[in-house]
């Protein structure tokens, strides 16, 4: 069986957690309190940093994701449309479940820059092994551990 030389797909451009009235109701009601604190401490430069977090989380928590073209070949990974990453940029890689929708996986690709977070795209849970089996002829593939910070943005729906 030849070896495939590249993979195309379509899939959203980031996890997407349907929210609630609740949530935004919570985060208006954080940013209030917060807001009330640095009042209390005369903080007025706080007070306007937390007013524009909790528009930020409103407005970006409510986007949804755009379906974004994908193309990984022998060269490197290309959003069609929007940018490159050259393959030898890449240390390593690892497919871990998304944890938003059973129907995707997820691909980690960790930089050899230590400046750089691990890029991470969303790909059919279905393609996994000839995924990993592309990838691993290219890369090393490494165990992901998912930080506290995305830990905590998975737990608030974020």
């Amino acid at each position: 069986m030849e070896e495939k030389k590249k993979f195309e797909w379509v899939a959203p451009e980031f996890a997407y957690y349907h929210k609630k009235e609740s949530w935004y109701w919570l985060v208006i009601i954080l940013a209030i309190c917060v807001g009330a604190f640095g009042i209390w401490q005369g903080n007025l430069m706080f007070v306007f940093f937390v007013a524009l977090s909790a528009i930020l989380l409103i407005v970006w928590g409510g986007r949804e994701p755009r379906n974004l073209k994908f193309l990984l070949g022998e060269e490197g990974l290309e959003i069609l449309g929007k940018k490159f990453y050259p393959l030898h940029n890449f240390k390593g890689f690892a497919i871990v479940d998304a944890h938003h929708d059973p129907d995707y996986a997820e691909l980690v690709l960790f930089t050899k820059s230590k400046a750089t977070f691990p890029l991470k795209i969303l790909f059919l849970n279905s393609d996994q092994e000839k995924m990993r089996e592309f990838l691993k002829a290219r890369l090393t593939e490494e165990e992901y551990q998912e930080s506290l910070t995305e830990g905590l943005l998975r737990v608030i729906k974020f």
